[in-house]
């Protein structure tokens, strides 16, 4: 979480020498036979959006090459996780627009039929109008189910 959060590499080469700062993921650690990790950030553009964690089952289990390694493959997969957000950010939000669309175009016909079968009837007190009847209509459904 510190190398997240703090957007800095954290090596970890002997677990037990953390025991006074990290007590409960030592003690994960011991449990599972993890005598030294390796975090690196995942950073996309500004913005960590995690960390990638390894393991080893050995004391002083990564060295200055394997680090410079990881924050290579920590930053290559920032980018790829900033695209994928950013694509699926992209693609929901056109989802929306699209049935915002839709949606706005039914509401456009329902005014209409209501301004010409209602002479004075402007373009404000038609989508008034079909407000409350939407919201009634709610409500009906609503009870119905219960």
């Amino acid at each position: 979480m510190d190398a997240w959060r703090d957007k800095r590499v954290i090596r970890v080469d002997r677990i037990q020498d953390w025991a006074e700062t990290y007590p409960a993921f030592v003690a994960a650690c011991a449990d599972h036979g993890v005598l030294s990790t390796l975090s690196v950030p995942m950073i996309s553009g500004d913005a960590a959006i995690g960390a990638l964690n390894l393991y080893a089952r050995v004391p002083d289990g990564f060295d200055d090459d394997d680090e410079a390694l990881v924050v290579d493959l920590g930053g290559a997969a920032g980018s790829v996780l900033g695209n994928v957000s950013a694509y699926w950010t992209s693609f929901e939000l056109n989802q929306r627009l699209d049935a915002t669309m839709r949606t706005r175009a039914v509401i456009e016909q329902a005014k209409g039929m209501l301004m010409a079968q209602s002479p004075g009837l402007d373009a404000d007190g038609a989508l008034t109008t079909t407000r409350r009847w939407s919201w009634t209509s709610a409500v009906q459904q609503g009870r119905r189910r219960q």
